[in-house]
């Protein structure tokens, strides 16, 4: 029988995966030299950034908890993310979270499709009173956000009335989640001049004896062309 990964989790419980020969398991093996699956190592404070960006997925604020100077975060951030390495990084460790959360991309779109089709109607029985929380169905279920029961007193000799509150999950962002991960939505951007108006562009020159070597040669080739035409 193996033994235990040696690694304690964020949680300060011994991690339950079986060691290799170094007394780690093969993600906490991966994480403390920096690689993994032919990805090449990266150095202390990428491998924090991969980190902090799963966080919050803010490249900017990721860049500044992982030590890089707050005045240059905003581009720094976006650098790293362009690494083929740290992209790799940012990839694998989202799948191992998911894979130790249980949590798969298929049970994710299910949960979104539940609160896009969430109709308040099966809320109510045929008499319109509110079903029990119990007797709710799976699907809508996953759409209440939250129940508040609100106790309002009618009098002394009288039962008090209990009000119930039920918050639903925003239903728009749901929507628009799932259409942007089938491509029903795209992002349009109009660029515009001043005012809404035409785009202003202005003619310059540049000194034949400025432009590079390369340059030269290609606008010469053309006008040979031009020429043999």
């Amino acid at each position: 029988m193996s033994n235990r990964c040696k690694a304690i989790t964020n949680k300060g419980t011994r991690c339950e995966n079986s060691s290799g020969d170094n007394g780690l398991c093969g993600i906490h093996r991966t994480w403390q030299d920096g690689t993994a699956d032919g990805v090449a190592a990266l150095n202390a404070k990428q491998r924090q950034f991969v980190a902090e960006y799963l966080v919050d997925l803010n490249a900017t604020q990721a860049a500044i908890r992982a030590g890089y100077s707050p005045k240059t975060a905003n581009r720094q951030g976006h650098r790293l993310l362009t690494n083929a390495d740290i992209s790799a990084a940012v990839e694998k460790r989202a799948e191992e979270r998911l894979r130790a959360t249980n949590i798969q991309a298929d049970r994710v779109l299910q949960e979104l499709g539940r609160l896009c089709t969430s109709d308040v109607r099966d809320l109510f029985d045929e008499h319109g009173n509110l079903l029990p929380i119990h007797e709710l169905p799976d699907e809508l279920a996953a759409a209440v956000a939250g129940i508040e029961v609100v106790m309002r007193s009618k009098g002394r000799d009288e039962p008090p009335e209990y009000v119930h509150k039920v918050r639903l999950w925003d239903k728009n962002t749901a929507l628009t989640n799932l259409a942007k991960h089938y491509g029903l939505l795209k992002d349009l951007v109009e660029h515009t001049g001043k005012d809404g108006g035409p785009i202003a562009t202005t003619e310059t020159s540049v000194p034949w004896e400025k432009l590079s070597l390369a340059t030269r040669k290609k606008i010469l080739a053309e006008l040979d062309d031009s020429d043999a035409s």
